[in-house]
């Protein structure tokens, strides 16, 4: 929002939306930002975010302080790990690379998930957002590859 605001007192721009890509995020090609912007337009959006599907929650299990595994339970009280046929789709995770916002609903929200937040999905082999020295050594050797 400093920019935003900075470009408004500076330079007289009036920002209505914006996109943030992150460098931490190299493995999105311009497609992907090409459609995320229009699935924006598309949706009449206040935000989209770029997501990818992950493994199914009922596969996360839970340890203890002693190493010790247990599985999680379901509401039903049920343990919750199942084959992964048996799975519905399983739930998305924010990818960190591309972010497009509505200006005005973003100010006054100060966040990125609203009820008209919407996602673009990309795939696993381009959604890795570089946090540390093991996940740059695996963009690289996907970008080695491509």
């Amino acid at each position: 929002m400093h920019v935003i605001n900075w470009l408004k007192d500076n330079e007289g721009l009036d920002i209505k939306e914006f996109c943030i890509l992150l460098p931490t995020s190299p493995l999105r090609i311009p497609e992907d930002i090409d459609n995320a912007i229009n699935l924006f337009y598309e949706k009449n959006a206040d935000v989209v975010t770029s997501v990818y599907r992950t493994k199914p929650l009922a596969w996360h299990l839970d340890i203890n302080s002693n190493a010790k595994m247990k599985n999680l339970t379901n509401l039903s009280g049920q343990a919750a790990v199942r084959n992964h046929q048996e799975m519905p789709k399983p739930p998305v995770v924010l990818n960190g690379s591309i972010y497009v916002i509505r200006t005005e609903p973003y100010k006054q929200s100060k966040t990125y998930f609203g009820e008209n937040t919407y996602g673009y999905e990309m795939p696993v082999s381009r959604s890795i957002d570089i946090d540390e020295m093991d996940d740059f050594i695996l963009a690289e050797a996907i970008m080695r590859n491509r």
